[in-house]
């Protein structure tokens, strides 16, 4: 039976509660049957050993605070310990520069211009390597450029083939032609024609700049004739009327005395022109190469 507290002294026992008809228990949770709650010294034992606990864990703790303090001081004492250092150190860096700066420098500037030189000669080796494998691939294409050359041109030797690149261009020269880079003429191997970047230029330039070239090729190939035995040529070549084309007088007189000394080379140009003889005889031509026919035409053998 449980008394509910009645403060008159009546002893009124009840298992369940007056109010809500709950049933009553001993204690502020159920117990389960066969358990009994603690006494009430129970109670104050427990309490004291949770306290005793506590107070255990306080201490230690209080006892790790003040060795975390005193670590904590000394800690400090050392960063201010290094920051002083730190501090002469810098003053010393300070002075050093001072008074080595400009080698300091200096040593830097020549430490990364030799990093350079280096990266310099790693990428010339590399240029190198490729440059003699480059080397190797041209020689070797050379060779059978000059064997497909020799081929495609029909026997023609390349001696004769350049012979007639650089008769050409002497003949140029002699001829005054100045409107291109000469030198840069080459031959075709298909058509034996004066070619500039693979284009045919006595198709492709002006009347008056084609008419010195095919003077200079065609004494060029009579040339070849004469110097090489290979060479089928007649050994003389015709001119009608040269100067149709505007071709100036300093051009003509040249290509008369480059006429005029093939003549005694064996060779043999006849000139078809219809200019008076009164301008002939300024050039100083003779008998021996100068005809006039009866009505007033003449030839240049």
């Amino acid at each position: 039976m449980i008394s509910v507290g009645a403060k008159n002294g009546i002893n009124i026992e009840t298992k369940n509660c007056p109010v809500c008809d709950t049933k009553l228990q001993e204690s502020f949770t159920p117990v389960e049957d066969g358990y009994e709650p603690m006494t009430i010294d129970q109670n104050i034992a427990y309490l004291e050993d949770q306290k005793k606990f506590y107070d255990a864990i306080n201490s230690r703790n209080n006892e790790e605070l003040r060795a975390g303090i005193v670590q904590g001081r000394s800690m400090q004492s050392e960063l201010e310990r290094v920051e002083v250092l730190i501090g002469s150190f810098k003053d010393e860096e300070r002075k050093y520069l001072d008074a080595f700066g400009n080698e300091i420098k200096e040593v830097a500037e020549l430490r990364f211009l030799e990093r350079e030189f280096q990266k310099i000669i790693s990428q010339r080796d590399k240029l190198n390597a490729s440059a003699e494998v480059i080397f190797k691939e041209h020689s070797l294409k050379a060779e059978s450029l000059e064997i497909a050359m020799k081929s495609d041109l029909g026997g023609v030797s390349k001696e004769i083939f350049d012979a007639l690149k650089s008769r050409l261009i002497a003949n140029l020269q002699d001829f005054s032609y100045k409107n291109m880079n000469i030198h840069a003429l080459d031959i075709s191997s298909q058509t034996f024609r004066p070619e500039l970047d693979g284009f045919d230029i006595v198709a492709d330039i002006s009347a008056s700049d084609s008419i010195r070239i095919i003077w200079a090729y065609t004494l060029a190939l009579m040339e070849l004739g004469v110097e090489f035995d290979a060479v089928k040529h007649g050994g003389f070549v015709v001119f009608d009327e040269p100067r149709q084309h505007e071709a100036s007088h300093e051009s003509f007189i040249a290509l008369l005395k480059k006429s005029k000394e093939k003549f005694s080379e064996k060779g043999q140009v006849i000139i078809a022109t219809s200019i008076p003889v009164a301008d002939m005889a300024v050039l100083g031509l003779d008998e021996s190469c100068l005809t006039i026919f009866n009505d007033g035409e003449y030839m240049i053998q």
